[in-house]
């Protein structure tokens, strides 16, 4: 009798994610792709500080914190 092998939890929790989760991931990805594109980049990308910081640094800090913000709020949902 062969045992069915077991990757890890994060493994299995991908394969049976619900469907209603999988679009939200999805969607979540496609809008860091659209906000980390060159256009937005390059707009951000002007010689102003905020805060003694670059701006095109602050706008990549402040993207990359409010998708993984996302990313934790769509997994912690219950469906």
């Amino acid at each position: 009798m062969v045992k069915p092998v077991v990757y890890n939890n994060r493994f299995l929790y991908f394969v049976m994610m619900t469907n209603t989760k999988r679009p939200k991931f999805i969607l979540i990805s496609l809008l860091m792709l659209l906000l980390f594109n060159y256009p937005l980049l390059s707009a951000a990308n002007k010689l102003l500080y905020v805060g003694k910081m670059p701006l095109l640094f602050v706008y990549i800090a402040t993207v990359w914190l409010l998708t993984i913000i996302l990313l934790w709020i769509t997994s912690a949902a219950k469906k």
